[in-house]
């Protein structure tokens, strides 16, 4: 089962930046997402870790 991944608009124009002034790093950026895509909650490190210093998420 693949995961659908949605970026936030600062998120998307960031990728967008990286792929018109970095493509190497913007390849992957893609991957990871790719991989997040096809492992969704399960995918751990080093491609995900915790989310830090958020208001709404503690224990991620």
């Amino acid at each position: 089962m693949a995961w659908e991944i949605t970026l936030y608009a600062e998120v998307n124009a960031w990728f967008l930046d990286v792929c018109k002034n970095d493509p190497a790093t913007a390849e992957k950026v893609e991957e990871a997402l790719d991989e997040l895509a096809l492992q969704g909650p399960k995918l751990g490190r080093p491609l995900v870790d915790r989310i830090h210093h958020s208001r709404v998420l503690h224990n991620l």
